[in-house]
């Protein structure tokens, strides 16, 4: 038992004290983060550990530090991409885009021809819905249309620039492409056959006469009238005029009506109501002249393309004054002889309105001389004034009305 502790002893002093002497090439170094590590003889490296500051005592004598060595920053490589890979993705794009907007055509289409059903059967049933609900209908199926209007021009637009792009991409394409170039031909070179400019010409030339031009005399020259026995009138306060009867019939008492064409006078539609209306006017009116045998007399159409505004504009009473104003500041009163609540419009989804006012002479005299400038109706929920956009419909159907009794 004392030889075998003896013997360790011996190990352990040799181990420490002899070893580190025989192991001297190993070296220690120190990294910019504080970390040691040590290399051996056949080049391999690791951290240290507590006992190799025991072990390898004399390579901690001197550490090696290693300073943190920064590396330039240099610009980077360019990436070289070829010109028609631009072209190529603008024209997928532009594919894509288009291929989008045909679906939402398509969309679109279906959306317009459901609520157009709907609409067709709120017009057949209007008992069964709401007149608000028709407008509403009626608003919605004609965004549709005008969504429609202007998907086709997006598409129209985007097939012209998806053309003009596939031009430019062949274009760039093409002269990508490894094309035979044309060997140069110098200019001395004998291309076997004699040049036609070089061979004499051995026809005598033709002098050329010169060209004298002569007015005709056959012709006669426009007779061409002087200034002072022209009449020059101004095209806007006397436009052409078109006259055109809708009815001449004898009635049966023999006497003749003759009726003019209804023309548009006005429409109205208020400042807070244009977007929400899209522009489309909320009141409309048309005028017409008639001639019988009671005298001369205005008819008035009107129509009220908001049915729901109905109850407070209420109808046209009998003996309800109407009020004309005309540009020279002059006031023509008439009066309306029959009474009319309105007729609903199926069809159009609007309320229509007539009246009838009888022109005196002095007021039918005013009415040839002048334009118009705004009109007043009297509803039976009040008076509301109105701007008239056809300043001279009035003064040319009276024209046409007497061109016609003077002619027949």
């Amino acid at each position: 038992m004392a030889k075998t502790k003896a013997l360790f002893a011996g190990v352990f002093i040799f181990t420490v004290f002899c070893l580190p002497f025989g192991a001297s090439a190993q070296e220690v170094f120190r990294h910019s983060d504080g970390t040691l590590t040590i290399r051996f003889e056949d080049g391999t490296e690791r951290e240290v550990v507590p006992s190799d500051s025991i072990l390898f005592s004399s390579a901690f004598e001197e550490i090696t530090v290693l300073e943190k060595q920064k590396q330039p920053i240099g610009e980077p490589m360019p990436v070289y991409v070829p010109e028609d890979y631009y072209a190529s993705l603008q024209v997928r794009m532009k594919e894509n885009r288009l291929r989008d907007l045909r679906i939402q055509l398509e969309e679109l289409r279906n959306k317009k021809d459901k609520l157009g059903e709907e609409l067709e059967f709120a017009r057949e049933n209007p008992g069964r819905i709401r007149a608000d609900d028709r407008v509403e209908l009626s608003n919605r199926f004609f965004s549709a249309s005008e969504d429609i209007d202007k998907t086709k021009e997006k598409i129209a637009d985007g097939e012209k620039d998806l053309a003009a792009l596939k031009r430019h991409w062949h274009k760039n394409v093409l002269a990508a492409l490894p094309l035979p170039r044309l060997i140069p031909v110098p200019d001395n070179y004998d291309m076997g056959i004699a040049r036609l400019a070089d061979l004499p010409d051995d026809k005598p030339k033709k002098e050329e006469e010169p060209v004298v031009w002569k007015a005709p005399e056959d012709i006669p020259m426009p007779i061409i009238p002087h200034p002072s026995t022209v009449e020059i009138k101004d095209r806007y306060y006397h436009p052409p005029s078109f006259c055109k009867l809708e009815k001449a019939a004898k009635l049966e008492d023999g006497k003749v009506l003759v009726r003019t064409v209804k023309e548009e006078l006005f429409f109205f539609l208020p400042e807070e109501m244009r977007i929400h209306r899209r522009g489309r006017p909320m009141l409309s009116c048309k005028i017409n002249t008639e001639r019988t045998d009671r005298g001369l007399f205005l008819r008035f159409h009107i129509t009220l393309h908001i049915p729901a505004a109905r109850r407070s504009f209420g109808g046209l009473s009998k003996y309800t004054p109407i009020r004309i104003e005309l540009l020279n500041g002059e006031v023509v009163n008439l009066y309306n002889i029959e009474a009319n609540t309105g007729t609903f419009d199926d069809e159009t989804n609007s309320v229509r309105f007539e009246a009838l006012a009888p022109l005196s002479v002095s007021n039918a005299e005013s009415l040839r001389k002048n334009d118009t400038n705004k009109i007043r109706l009297g509803w039976t929920g009040g008076h509301e004034d109105y701007v008239i956009y056809n300043i001279g419909l009035i003064r040319d159907q009276l024209e046409c009305l007497d061109r016609y009794l003077i002619k027949n």
